[in-house]
């Protein structure tokens, strides 16, 4: 798999539809330069436009506190400025992406968002993209993935000894689950029931069991009596794995040896009566067939640092200017400037704004995925289980992606509607 296709599948698929940055026809304020690197310039229109990206992801997450705008928007600059400094050196490297790689890029794209290309240029024309610069972004993207991939990545060597001393300091985290081949007699419970009936039941329960106590044989009880669906195979339920069963049956079933029967137990299905046919005790897993786990688990822990230490240096070696001014958080006021470099003839005022300690970031968020969209009908992939969350959250999701301007006051009330409609 070549490089590119590498990076696409770890970034670039994240969601599909989500506009990306740029100077948006939205922009409420006079557009400024708040930010120069090397010879490059960051608008205020560009940095908001990201920003209020970045800040659906996190209402995308489910995040109960979303943080403030003015903090996010600090963050995605500092974000940018690695970019731009990123983007620099692959041009330094003479790094090039040929068009069949970026049009490989763009197929996978469509293919993914299940777009045609007159769907594809159709969704750019709405937010005033051509697909010219569409391209761009993602050439820019692939540079990005490269230049990490020979700058950091490179840096990362994990040793046979790193792998062991992890290996030896997690046993415990290596280890096959416990598991029992079990059998079961179920006699339903429900609120349905009467009393009579319930009584009933639990008296078969009892005859069922002490006729497996005198000795006849377990498959043929459970066939005659027992009110599952397994009935018809003698109650085998097959290999069932620890923590992955109601805590009434797994703790029964846990307890017994291989060839014990439970006395009746009660969970919220019904009654049981329990046979563990095997006990398939946990044992440690050998330390070859976890190799690749901890290895690239290993990588994952130290890229953050050396993505850091890389950054760091780089930044160090540029010039880098911010003009926030007032957008600066309280306390940064008298803070020194903090610029790498100098730029001759520059006159801009120096003005320091990270708001707090930097954050040092995972790939997918070094390179954020490429998004396309209508922000008058945002669509986002959400997890199935969106579907079942409280009305309030959801309320509240709609609400935000309104108040950040991402969704029309009209498309809010529609939405609200529909939830209420659903009830």
């Amino acid at each position: 798999m070549t490089l590119w296709k590498t990076f696409i599948n770890l970034v670039l698929f994240s969601t599909l539809f989500l506009f990306w940055g740029g100077t948006g026809a939205q922009a409420k304020v006079l557009d400024r330069v708040v930010a120069k690197v090397n010879n490059e310039i960051i608008t205020l229109s560009a940095l908001d436009e990201r920003a209020r990206v970045d800040m659906a992801r996190y209402s995308g997450m489910g995040i109960e506190a979303l943080p403030p705008f003015e903090q996010v928007r600090l963050q995605t600059l500092e974000q940018m400025i690695d970019e731009i400094l990123m983007i620099g050196v692959a041009e330094r490297l003479n790094m090039i992406v040929e068009e069949s790689q970026m049009q490989s890029a763009l197929d996978d794209i469509r293919a993914r968002g299940n777009l045609t290309e007159e769907q594809l240029a159709e969704m750019l024309e709405q937010e005033g993209r051509t697909m010219e610069e569409y391209k761009k972004r993602i050439r820019e993207q692939i540079l990005l993935s490269r230049v990490i991939n020979l700058e950091v990545r490179s840096r990362i060597k994990i040793s046979k000894e790193d792998i062991a001393a992890f290996y030896d300091a997690h046993r415990k985290d290596f280890w096959t689950t416990p598991k029992v081949h079990a059998r079961h007699i179920l006699f339903i419970l429900d609120n349905s029931l009467t009393q009579d009936e319930v009584e009933l039941k639990k008296k078969k329960a009892r005859m069922a069991l002490e006729e497996i106590q005198s000795g006849r044989d377990f498959v043929d009880v459970a066939k005659e009596y027992s009110e599952d669906v397994t009935a018809s195979n003698g109650g085998d339920l097959g290999v069932l794995e620890k923590g992955k069963m109601i805590s009434e049956f797994e703790d029964a079933a846990f307890s017994l040896k291989s060839g014990q029967v439970s006395n009746i137990i009660t969970s919220p299905y019904g009654l049981h009566i329990i046979k563990v046919d095997e006990v398939l005790h946990g044992a440690p897993i050998p330390m070859e067939e976890v190799e690749g786990r901890i290895e690239a688990q290993l990588k994952h822990e130290r890229f953050e640092s050396v993505f850091k230490e890389y950054i760091e240096d780089l930044r160090a070696r540029s010039f880098i200017e911010k003009r926030l001014g007032s957008l600066k958080l309280s306390g940064e006021k008298n803070k020194k400037p903090v610029v790498a470099g100098k730029m001759p003839g520059s006159s801009m005022h120096k003005v320091e704004a990270t708001p707090m300690k930097k954050k040092v970031l995972r790939q997918e968020e070094i390179l954020p995925p490429l998004q396309i969209g209508k922000k008058q009908t945002l669509q986002k992939e959400t997890p199935v289980t969106r579907e079942f969350e409280p009305l309030e959250k959801k309320l509240k999701y709609y609400k935000n992606l309104r108040d950040m301007d991402l969704i029309t006051e009209q498309e809010y009330n529609r939405r609200k509607k529909s939830l209420l409609e659903n009830l």
